[in-house]
Order: structure tokens, then sequence, then C-alpha cells
């Protein structure tokens, strides 16, 4: 297949997935806030907690079934290098470990700070997750269309990129002050005035480096341009990141774009793997036909165990279990926190070049 016709379904479709639609919905918010002066708040949120089902969460429950259905073979490959192998091992293992202990403590003491501390941790590392997410979807996409960054540009977009989450999350610090998170209070750190600013201009620097990188890249080199990958870039670092109280109700669907911007990864990645045992099968290079059950089977336990983990069964045993002075939603919060905390972990050990199936399903296929 020639690197002008690749994408993850077709470059039209991709468009729309790695961004595209959530530009959309922002235009129709404003608009619908400003000019028809509808409040948007009375219905977004059910509507977000229904597509969370079929988004949301089956999006972390597709990184648990490509990362642990062939951990074992990683750790035991003696032609992958004990160093390549110490990222998945921390992450699949030490990084679970000590966040079941935490909560664990958590449990023990009975003190809400903890869980509140447990919070402004699964924020941040949130944050950073997007803006990594963002910058892998530009890279993926333009290699897709033998556009290839050099170092410096790739280090450039790699420093914008942090640059900005760490704008976003110095500013929703900016004040002190008492959150909630279900019922659990987390204490906002109040970060001086003149950080916040500092963070900002190192942002503006960053930002016009990262104009000059792309520009260099598409017009002095001639390399080309991707269009869905700097809408991937774009919305993963900025719209998510930097600018997601522009609108409530895009706020509210800030995860759902996030996470729809990961699954095409995902089946692309599944896909790919599943028509190479289907060409093991029948011995040939190019099978008549290609089976979907598979690759809906897979979609299936995702939906399941990502309802189950992240709303059922917490949900359930808080309600036969509740925590009177502590917290009546201990075990929703440690469910989440967990699950988002470690899935920062697990997507920056899996997608990687290190990592032998990644280079085979995602980029060789």
């Amino acid at each position: 297949m020639s690197t002008q016709s690749r994408a993850l379904i077709t470059p039209y479709i991709d468009f729309w997935l790695v961004g595209g639609f959530s530009l959309v919905f922002l235009a129709i918010a404003m608009f619908t806030t400003h000019v028809a002066k509808v409040n948007m708040m009375t219905f977004i949120p059910i509507w977000a907690f229904w597509a969370a089902f079929a988004v949301n969460y089956p999006h972390f429950a597709h990184s648990y079934q490509l990362f642990y259905e062939d951990f074992i073979n990683r750790m035991k490959d003696p032609e992958t290098p004990l160093k390549v192998k110490m990222r998945p091992f921390i992450a699949g293992v030490i990084v679970p470990v000590l966040i079941i202990g935490y909560f664990a403590w958590c449990y023990y003491s009975k003190d809400p700070a903890f869980l509140g501390y447990s919070i402004r941790a699964m924020y941040f590392f949130v944050g950073w997750h997007y803006v990594k997410q963002g910058y892998g979807i530009l890279i993926t996409l333009s290699v897709y269309k033998g556009i290839f960054y050099s170092d410096r540009s790739k280090k450039i977009l790699t420093l914008n990129a942090y640059a900005a989450w760490m704008f976003a999350w110095l500013r929703s610090n900016q004040y002190v002050g008492t959150n909630f998170y279900y019922d659990v209070k987390h204490q906002s750190l109040g970060f001086p005035e003149w950080v916040i600013t500092a963070s900002l201009i190192i942002l503006i620097i960053t930002s016009l480096l990262t104009i000059s990188a792309i520009l260099k890249t598409w017009l002095a080199e001639k390399k080309g341009i991707s269009i869905n990958g700097l809408v991937g870039y774009f919305c993963g670092v900025y719209m998510w990141v930097v600018l997601p109280y522009i609108n409530p109700a895009f706020f509210v669907f800030v995860a759902f774009f996030h996470s729809l911007q990961y699954l095409p990864f995902v089946y692309k990645f599944k896909g790919s793997e599943i028509k190479k045992k289907l060409k093991e099968e029948l011995h040939e290079d190019h099978p008549k036909y290609f089976s979907y059950w598979p690759l809906a089977v897979f979609a299936i336990i995702g939906i399941t165990l990502g309802a189950s983990f992240m709303h059922i069964v917490p949900k359930q045993i808080d309600a036969v279990n509740a925590i009177p002075n502590f917290s009546r939603h201990f075990y929703i919060i440690a469910f989440l926190v967990f699950i988002n905390v470690h899935h920062y972990f697990i997507d920056s050990s899996f997608w990687r070049r290190d990592n032998k199936r990644v280079q085979e399903y995602l980029f060789r296929s």
C-alpha cells in the first residue's frame, strides 16, 4: 500500500475521529449557547453519560486488552533488551501494585484527604496523557503519508505539548479553593500569578517554534503535511487541554472526543493482527475475505469490561458498603482513579517504537 493512501480507516473518516467532530461540536455548542440562547447543560450531561458506555469506557478497557494479552511473551522474549522490558514491567506490575496499596491505605486510614490527593494525581496524569496522545497522532499519521519529522522538530513538538499541559495544570491550580469529586474534597494548590504568566509565555514561545517546525518540514524540506495529524495534535494539545472550558457543553464531551481519537488506532492495530492470523491459517498472502467477528468480539469485550469496572461494579459495591464519615463513593473513586492513572502508564509503555507488535500492526500493515 502506498504511503499516500495509508490511513487508520480512510483519510476522510480519520479526520473526523481524530478531532474533526470535536471542532464541529464546539462550533454548534457556541452557536447554540450564544446565538440561539439555549442552555445545553439541561441535556448534554445525560448524553455524555450514555456516550461514555460506547466510547469512553471501552477505550480504557481496550488498552488493558492490548497490553496484557501479550504481556508474558513480551517479558520472556529473549530478543528484547532488558531495558526495553523494564517500562512495560513497571507499567504492568509495579504501578498497579502501588496504586492498590495506596487505596488500601486510604481505606484503612479513613482520611478523606488521602482520597483528595489521588484525585489531584489523576488530573495531573490525565492532562499529560492527552497531550502525549496528540503528539502520537501527529507523528503516526504523518508517517502514514511518508512525512518524517527531524529529531529536532519532534523535540519541539513534544516540548510544546508538555508546555501546554503544564500551563493548563498550573492554571487549574491558580486559586486556593476546595473542589469536589463525588463527595470527596480536594484542594487546589494556589500557584502565584507569576508562575502562571511564566508558563503561558513558555507555551507561546513553544507554540511559535512548533509552527516554525511544521512549516519547515512542509515548505522548506518539502516533505508534505498531514492535515489529519495536525488536527489530532491541535485538538489533543490545545482544544482539550488548554481550552476545554471555552464552552460548558464542550467541556463535558472532551473525554468523549479524546477516547474517540484513540479508538481507530486500537481497531487498526487489532484488525491488522487478525488479518495476519487469517493469512497464517489460510496460508495465503492476500485472503479473499476478512471475518469481522473476532474484531466484534474484541469490541464487545471492551464495552462490557469498561461498563463493568468503570460504573456497574464499583457502584454496586458502594451501594452495599458505603463508608460514613469517609466517602459514600469510595469504590467508584478508587476504580476511576486507578484506571485513569494506570491507563497513562499502560499507553506510555505500549504505543512505542520499541514494541514489535506496534511496529508490525500499526506501521507495517
